[in-house]
């Protein structure tokens, strides 16, 4: 009776355990169900990388905006439509913003070429665009994912620098050079700082280095550099370092060489001082008077006797 007893309880856990082992891979196998069923036939269509031609687009010019997209489903995709919405100042050149694929098969990938054009007078910043895919999965439905990014608008600033004026010449070593900085680009400067470096030629007797700050496009801004010259070259090398940031804050350094030339005064259109001269004549003259008035005077003192 008892062997009878334990074999049914031993048999009624074998059940329960083949119970609880149906409904744990039952459950499994309706999420694994599930998870097929969304890769199958929900949104599978993804960006794999987004691009730019060149890197950053400039204002006034044209460029590629370069996408990959993959079908990251288990079946394939139909009649595909990928619209570019692009920020204001930036249009689809030949008005071409939407780029159609047939079918795409599952795992397989595609490249979105879209060429754009800048407008001119759009200014530097990073604005958001977005990519939007209609598409038809593998049972007919249709479905839209919409991806946004950014899009960078700069361009590298460009600075020259020229020697504008200067008061040393031959004769006079101790003076001041002018250097004019000037913006000819379309990005603006911000934070710009300039640095005389030191020299065998010279001494620099004022601060080696100047903040100008802000450089805006079509501006220049202007520095002085107080040095006495060590020696009677007729030329020397001003080398100057300079450092400033663009308007989405990227940093530069740059080193420009200017040439002096020093040349004499009368080249430099500096008169001799006629002091001297001036004095000389103004003697002479009043050595004159008196000795007109001396003469005057005694004629008269004669003519009385």
């Amino acid at each position: 009776m008892k062997v009878e007893q334990y074999t049914q309880k031993r048999g009624l856990q074998v059940f329960l355990s083949l119970l609880v082992l149906v409904f744990v891979f039952g459950s499994v196998s309706a999420i694994d169900t599930a998870r097929q069923m969304r890769l199958d036939f929900g949104h599978v269509m993804m960006v794999e990388s987004i691009n730019f031609s060149p890197v950053d687009l400039t204002p006034g010019s044209s460029g590629d905006v370069l996408i990959k997209v993959l079908n990251d489903g288990n079946l394939g995709l139909f009649d595909i439509r990928a619209k570019l919405v692009l920020p204001s100042g930036i249009f689809p050149l030949n008005d071409v913003d939407e780029v159609k694929i047939s079918k795409l098969a599952a795992g397989e990938e595609a490249d979105l070429v879209y060429k754009v054009i800048v407008s001119p007078s759009m200014a530097e910043g990073v604005y958001e665009a977005s990519l939007s895919m209609d598409y038809l999965n593998s049972i007919g439905d249709e479905r839209q994912d919409n991806n946004t990014f950014g899009v960078v608008v700069k361009s590298v600033p460009k600075i020259f620098a020229v020697i504008d004026s200067t008061t040393l010449y031959k004769g006079n070593s101790l003076g001041d050079v002018n250097v004019k900085f000037i913006n000819n680009d379309i990005a603006d400067v911000k934070f710009l700082t300039v640095k005389l470096q030191d020299s065998e030629d010279y001494q620099i007797i004022s601060s080696s280095e100047q903040y100008i700050g802000d450089l805006n496009s079509d501006d220049f801004e202007s520095a002085d550099f107080k040095i006495k010259l060590n020696n009677n070259a007729d030329s020397i090398n001003l080398p100057l370092s300079i450092t400033y940031k663009d308007s989405l804050n990227t940093g530069y350094s740059e080193d420009i060489n200017l040439n002096l030339v020093i040349l004499t005064a009368a080249e430099s259109g500096i008169q001799k001082s006629n002091t001297s001269t001036y004095v000389l004549i103004i003697v002479i003259l009043v050595i004159a008077y008196i000795v007109y008035r001396w003469y005057k005077k005694k004629k008269k003192i004669s003519s009385k006797k």
